[in-house]
């Protein structure tokens, strides 16, 4: 490359910056580089996308033409275009571009769809020494960036850039989307290296003053040929960043609120200078230049094929259903999570990868074990993760609900000791059924049985009530419900008195009262009745489900008993009143059989 002097203008653009493993165009891909037929026996680099055009900087064809190439102190560069179809292949008509170029060099620019703006890098013929005239025709002199606009459909300069100066160079201009930022490279006093890249905003219409960008970016050597591509990574060539060859092609993506510079290596790079990529939008080509071997001229354009394939997975659960809104990360062969995603409602999920690369699949879901597979060269895979069943079984007193310790329970025939806290916790079995047994001397004998069989993963919380045997023992049942001025059994109470039910045909020697309250609003002789019903209810209930009728009796106690100070004509609020409407079990008699 003969004129390989400055100038880019990096990125900005309203990126979330600083977020790690976000995807970018760079993210699990091959390369496939291909020499163009656009290239020149000269030099051709700096391709730009203008309009749907390819725009780069060459020698003009008469020049060429009559074999001065010898001599490139006496020629300038010019700007030429290029077609570009929908896919971003070249029609390779090369063509004059415009009518923006002049006595001296142009190119390479950037280009802001939005506010139809070309920014250009040019010579900067206000050199002082190009002035004196000794210097007038060399090729390395400093250049400038200038704005055009077209009027009336020709390109016309506008504007120059502020921070233009006769005595260093500012070029290679790369604008954002918005075209309210610039960066580009520059040689100007205290920068880091030969060439740094730097960085202005434009704010209420006015240009700030510029900013190095440091030195994540920018080394001792020259970083110059920026481009942003529009998933916020800055592509620019250094030969100061490790890589393979000269200048070679790296790239900054956001990293922990920073950026982490990579090479993009030597399946793009070369021993020789590798400079100036660009990323048409689609993502799958870009246009750079080199002046390895093999090329047409001295600097040479390349077409790069970004190749990826899109690889598409489904979670699913021990039962091979449908796992949704299941975490998924993709693993690259170092350990390094790449990319993220969640799978959707039918448990769908994809990933770009690269052909002959291995993977790891990594699914995680609260209540579910990790899962993991590797695939290479795979299109699809499905990703089961086996649930997680827990159970925390509360042991309790039924007289105070106070915690009770070293009580056995059977579960599964495997006995277990209540710790000091009373809540048992075991891991459970997927698609298992379990049978929980209580038989403790001096307490009435019971069971629960649970399942993980269709059940979602997660915690099973149970309660197991001990009820000491002892005759007109009292023990109050909660959770038994009656709509207001009724004595029906309620769904909601169904659960409670299925415990009871249990209970007896477990303690076949139990004889109960089951006994209603009520608090004392209303007559004492509505009250009674009202009780009588509502117990009389709940023993039918029982009665139904297989309770010999002889086992147990109905008593209504209307507001005869109250637990608390609510009797008539006191005012209380309503959670006091409820401790008095009741229904209550009392032993009447038990043989332990």
């Amino acid at each position: 490359m003969k004129l390989r002097v400055i100038l880019l203008m990096l990125f900005v653009s309203l990126y979330s910056y600083g977020q790690k493993n976000e995807r970018h165009v760079f993210d699990d891909v091959t390369f496939e580089v291909e020499l163009t037929t656009i290239n020149s026996i000269a030099s051709d680099f700096g391709p730009a996308i203008v309009e749907g055009e390819l725009i780069f900087t060459s020698f003009p064809t008469e020049i060429q033409k009559k074999s001065l190439r010898r001599d490139h102190n006496k020629v300038f560069y010019d700007l030429y275009k290029v077609g570009l179809d929908k896919e971003g292949s070249l029609d390779e008509s090369r063509l004059n571009f415009d009518n923006v170029n002049r006595e001296y060099h142009e190119g390479p620019v950037s280009y802001c769809e939005k506010t139809g703006e070309l920014f250009m890098t040019r010579s900067n013929y206000e050199d002082p020494n190009v002035e004196k005239g000794f210097l007038k025709h060399r090729s390395n002199y400093h250049l400038e960036i200038v704005v055009a606009k077209k009027v009336e459909g020709e390109w016309k300069i506008i504007e120059e850039f502020p921070f233009n100066d006769p005595t260093f160079s500012t070029g290679h201009p790369a604008v954002n989307k918005a075209g309210d930022v610039i960066y580009f490279a520059s040689d100007r006093p205290g920068g880091q290296g030969g060439t740094d890249l730097y960085k202005s905003e434009r704010k209420n219409g006015e240009w700030t003053e510029p900013v190095n960008l440091g030195s994540t970016i920018n080394t001792s050597g020259q970083e110059m040929f920026p481009f942003l591509n529009d998933d916020g990574v800055l592509i620019f060539a250094s030969d100061g960043h490790a890589g393979v060859g000269a200048l070679d092609i790296c790239y900054a993506a956001p990293f922990n609120g920073d950026y982490k510079v990579e090479n993009l290596g030597e399946s793009v790079n070369s021993p020789s200078d590798d400079f100036g990529l660009v990323i048409y939008p689609n993502h799958k080509v870009g246009y750079f230049a080199s002046n390895r071997s093999g090329g047409e001229g001295d600097d040479d354009i390349y077409k790069l094929n970004i190749l990826s394939s899109l690889f598409k997975g489904k979670t699913i659960d021990h039962n091979g259903d449908i796992l949704a809104e299941t975490n998924v990360e993709l693993y690259d062969s170092s350990g390094e999570v790449i990319q993220k995603t969640v799978s959707d409602e039918n448990g769908h999920f994809s990933f770009k990868v690269a052909s002959d690369k291995e993977y790891t699949l990594l699914g995680s879901k609260e209540f579910y074990k990790d899962a993991n597979k590797k695939i290479l060269n795979d299109s699809y895979a499905e990703l089961q993760l086996i649930g997680i069943y827990k159970l925390e079984l509360a042991v309790l007193n039924k007289e105070d609900y106070m915690p009770m310790a070293d009580i056995p329970v059977l579960i599964n025939g495997l006995d277990i000791l209540s710790p000091a806290n009373g809540l048992i916790k075991k891991d459970l079995a997927v698609n298992t059924d379990y049978h929980i047994a209580l038989n403790k001397k001096g307490y009435l004998k019971q069971t629960i049985d649970i399942t993980t069989k269709n059940l979602a993963p997660g915690i099973i919380r149970d309660t197991l009530f001990l009820f000491k045997a002892e005759v007109d023992k009292v023990f109050v049942l909660k959770n038994i419900f009656y709509d207001f001025d009724k004595w029906d059994i309620l769904p909601e109470s169904e659960v409670e008195l299925n415990k009871l039910i249990n209970i007896m045909n477990e303690n076949p020697g139990l004889a109960v009262e089951l006994g209603s309250h009520t608090d004392a609003r209303g007559s004492d002789a509505y009250n009674m009745v009202l009780s009588e019903k509502r117990s009389k209810s709940a023993v039918g209930y029982l009665i139904k489900h297989g309770i010999d009728a002889n086992r147990i009796k109905a008593k209504g106690y209307g507001e005869s008993q109250l637990v608390n100070h609510c009797e008539n004509d006191v005012k209380c609020p309503d959670w006091l009143h409820r401790q008095n409407r009741r229904t209550e079990m009392k032993i009447i008699s038990f043989d332990e059989k």
